[in-house]
């Protein structure tokens, strides 16, 4: 029996990966500047959908919704190659007690968005370890591997104790 749970990685997978993950990032960081520079803009006014808008003139390449859902107000953005379940979603409020905008609650509130800078800056300085990476993965894959074939050597309890694909310890 072989473990099929874990695959071995191919390196140029992994490349093409991480080069989206870092196209990603950067593209979120600007979405974060741009809706920050709408933001100073309306500082103090009501949040409603012309922050939307004002954000929709601003990226005319991509879809920007406002959600006031969930006692929430959102700014998300998607279209334009952004995967649906990689959309940023930014809060600009809360109906209960953040109505108005303010430059402060949304620096608090989408750290995330600044950071991914950071992220595709660490990522960056990843590319040239990815094939030492994408080794010791696939070596310890097939160290795992003997394990498991060494383990089934001594009937089925001990051999399922070794079986990642059960998720058994």
């Amino acid at each position: 029996m072989t473990i099929q749970f874990i695959k071995p990685l191919d390196l140029e997978q992994v490349r093409a990966t991480v080069a989206k993950r870092i196209a990603s990032a950067e593209r979120h960081h600007g979405f974060y500047l741009a809706m920050l520079d709408i933001v100073k803009r309306f500082e103090g006014k009501q949040i409603t959908k012309r922050i939307a808008n004002a954000l929709q003139e601003k990226l005319p390449d991509y879809t920007i919704f406002y959600d006031a859902d969930y006692s929430m107000y959102h700014i998300h953005i998607g279209g334009n190659g952004i995967e649906w379940g990689n959309r940023p979603s930014i809060l600009l409020g809360y109906k209960a007690s953040q109505r108005t905008v303010s430059t402060e609650f949304f620096v608090e509130h989408n750290k995330g968005a600044y950071l991914e800078k950071e992220r595709a800056e660490r990522c960056i300085e990843s590319l040239p370890h990815l094939a030492e990476l994408v080794e010791r993965w696939n070596q310890a894959l097939g160290s795992l591997q003997e394990i498991h074939m060494d383990a089934a050597q001594w009937g089925s309890i001990v051999e399922y104790t070794f079986d990642l694909d059960r998720g058994r310890t």
